[in-house]
């Protein structure tokens, strides 16, 4: 796949103007520095949070195998409209770098903000999706009564995070055009590791929830993030 999207982008013609300057230009130690500052952060976001779902499907596994099968059916769902908000943030971090190459805050504003509230809508429209169909989608994946059962109420806790994941996604985007991401990445090893696990097995174990506690701490994690990074992105329009 990397060496077909290498093919495409050097032979494309409507591409050519783009490429033609990157390849005169001589690679530096001070541009390899630079993009490494940047993009560390990013890849240390998404460390903590895919991280921190996967200790929480381990968790899962300890319920037994149909909480994990539940577990594992309801994630796959809010996964796949999760990944239409991931585009989203990649588009808003061009958006949002290009005004910042302009130097016009008026702009980043105006995209930041436009991206949030795609994302927002989007996710709400999701999850009314889940509210709507929460018993039927997990038939798609399995027959078992008792599966269906809990995976359809995980997907009820799913439509409440909803909104939260999309738009703490497309604020860690908008942040990475902004090329702030050292706080971005704060914010998630807060969000995932010292508010979601802890609280998820709080209240899976301790308190009794089971899978449904530990979906709740998940969810925690994902309000504080997007709440924070959408309060980073104000407070930097601002400044």
């Amino acid at each position: 796949m990397a060496v077909a999207f290498a093919l495409y982008i050097f032979y494309n013609k409507k591409l050519k103007e783009i490429v033609q300057p990157f390849l005169r230009e001589k690679i530096t130690y001070i541009q390899l520095k630079k993009l490494l500052s940047i993009g560390i952060g990013p890849a240390l976001q998404f460390t903590f949070e895919v991280a921190a779902f996967a200790c929480a499907g381990i968790m899962a596994g300890w319920l037994g195998k149909i909480t994990l099968d539940a577990h594992g059916i309801a994630l796959s769902i809010a996964a796949f409209t999760y990944m239409f908000t991931s585009g989203i943030s990649g588009a808003a971090s061009i958006r949002v770098a290009n005004y910042k190459g302009l130097n016009d805050w008026k702009n980043i504003k105006i995209a930041g903000t436009a991206a949030f509230v795609l994302a927002g809508l989007i996710m709400l429209s999701f999850a009314s999706v889940f509210l709507l169909f929460y018993e039927t989608l997990p038939t798609f994946f399995n027959k078992h009564k008792e599966v269906i059962e809990v995976s359809s109420g995980l997907l009820l806790v799913a439509a409440l995070f909803q909104f939260f994941d999309g738009t703490q996604v497309t604020g860690l985007g908008v942040l990475r055009g902004l090329s702030d991401v050292k706080m971005p990445t704060v914010i998630a090893l807060t969000a995932y590791w010292v508010i979601a696990l802890p609280l998820a097995y709080f209240l899976g174990f301790p308190q009794k929830l089971g899978i449904y506690g530990i979906w709740f701490g998940l969810t925690a994690g994902l309000i504080f993030s997007a709440v924070a990074l959408y309060l980073r992105f104000w407070h930097l329009t601002k400044k």
